[in-house]
């Protein structure tokens, strides 16, 4: 008898591939399912900045509806830290931490993917409630259950990323290999993520008390006008510095394998992280501490304790990551990689926000409710992104980015960035309010500043487009 063999099932691969950011437990999976979308995001959230500082530069002049002003800055404030910063390096951290731990993928992978797709979907939920006009503040109101909505579903998307990164370095290690072994990006990652799954369920338990107060009578958060209040503290620092940790851990995990540190510099590399991750402190508390030298010694004594946890060993942590890696580039600097540069960049541009932060809380300065705390934050979430584009091409393993491509990217990127914020400081010191497009001076140099910042922002909109069709491109090569 002849054997009669079955037809070939040709389409198979094809709907595998299809259906794999569905149902796939790789971590590279995973990780394009929240980095590609966060980076695509950074790249519209760079537009819509850009737009909104060109209708900056006169304030007499409109160039869109005011509606439409409101909708740029209810989007830009509520979307810079979860719709791309955090995200990116989650998924930076979803895609390298595996391999560096000895895990085949990442723990608890379906639940990494889950709160992918659900951070993806919450994300969208917040453009479209700013698209109709459904931010906070905005009257009618009808919306805004819409966008409460999406914050919470961004909020338990993320958690769930920031679990399954925690558990895979936690508990997920070859069996030979000590958490205190670890390398300093897995370290990072392990502390950024546990100091998330610390403080978002704060966040998550607000937009919740929010939504509740909203749809229900109105008298404890102060409807649609308290909710920016109310939510405010989660959006920037010390929030963001929370998340800084992991850039700070990427940095400090490219060292290691471009240059022959003693090791020594490792610890210090690991306890900068560490200081990074304490304010997570002044997130649970939901605290923001402010320096009013014209209160009594003991007023200001008791502030100041609080201050410097927030403030001052955040900055003391990066600076202690930034100087290690300095000295640890001096033992190899010929083994240096792509990575090292966005990385160093990056956190170089996180400690100005940093610093700037911590300006703007003195209110002797004067500088609190101006444009600088806008440009704080514009360091800080750029930075991010540009550490978590030196984690990508620094630390992952099989596919390449052409280095070519990483330095355009890094260059581009690194320069959008300071085009982007520092004309904010300026600003800020020039009194121009923040969020705000019509109650200011615009005449003179705060003219100039906005259109250099809204030139900031289409550079860094051009290196996230580059960004992302390199990372695109080379996952189709290596398929």
């Amino acid at each position: 008898m002849t054997a009669v063999q079955p037809p070939a099932a040709t389409a198979a691969p094809h709907r595998a591939t299809v259906v794999a950011p569905l149902v796939s437990t790789e971590s590279r999976t995973i990780a394009a399912v929240v980095g590609v979308p966060a980076g695509i995001w950074l790249l519209v959230y760079a537009v819509v900045a850009a737009l909104y500082s060109l209708e900056r530069i006169d304030s007499t002049r409109r160039v869109f509806e005011d509606e439409a002003t409101g909708q740029f800055a209810s989007l830009l404030r509520s979307t810079a830290l979860y719709g791309f910063a955090a995200p990116l390096l989650l998924g930076t951290a979803v895609l390298v931490v595996p391999r560096l731990v000895g895990s085949r993928t990442v723990a608890l992978a379906r639940t990494a993917l889950f709160g992918g797709w659900l951070w993806l979907a919450g994300l969208v939920m917040v453009a479209w409630a700013a698209a109709v006009d459904g931010r906070p503040g905005a009257e009618p109101a009808s919306m805004l259950d819409l966008h409460l909505l999406g914050m919470g579903a961004v909020v338990v998307g993320l958690l769930a990323v920031a679990l399954s990164v925690f558990t895979t370095v936690f508990a997920s290690r070859r069996p030979d290999l000590a958490l205190a072994d670890v390398q300093p990006a897995a370290w990072g990652a392990c502390v950024s993520s546990f100091a998330v799954l610390l403080s978002l369920p704060v966040l998550l338990g607000t937009v919740v008390y929010v939504a509740v107060d909203f749809r229900y009578g109105q008298f404890a958060f102060g409807g649609a006008e308290g909710v920016a209040g109310h939510l405010g503290w989660a959006l920037g620092a010390p929030q963001s510095y929370v998340v800084a940790a992991l850039g700070a851990g990427i940095l400090a995990g490219i060292l290691p394998r471009s240059s022959d540190a003693p090791r020594a510099l490792g610890a210090a590399l690991q306890v900068g992280v560490a200081l990074v991750a304490a304010a997570v402190v002044g997130s649970v508390t939901q605290t923001v501490v402010q320096l009013d030298a014209e209160g009594s010694a003991s007023e200001t004594v008791r502030n100041l304790v609080p201050w410097a946890l927030y403030n001052l060993l955040p900055i003391l942590g990066v600076l202690a990551v930034l100087a290690a890696s300095l000295l640890a580039v001096r033992s190899g600097v010929r083994q240096l990689g792509a990575g090292f540069a966005p990385a160093f960049l990056g956190m170089g541009m996180v400690l100005t926000g940093m610093v700037g932060h911590a300006l703007s809380t003195f209110e002797a300065v004067g500088v609190g409710g101006t444009v600088l705390d806008e440009g704080t934050g514009l360091y800080v979430a750029y930075g991010l992104a540009l550490a978590a584009w030196g984690g990508v091409v620094g630390l992952q393993g099989g596919r390449r980015i052409a280095v070519r491509q990483a330095v355009v990217v890094t260059g581009v990127g690194f320069l959008g960035t300071v085009l982007s914020s520092l004309p904010m400081y300026v600003a800020g010191f020039m009194d121009q309010p923040s969020w705000d497009s019509v109650d200011y001076d615009s005449s003179g140099a705060v003219a100039l500043l906005n259109g250099a910042s809204a030139a900031g922002h289409a550079l860094v909109a051009l290196a996230a487009l580059m960004a992302v069709a390199a990372v695109v491109r080379s996952k189709g090569e290596a398929a």
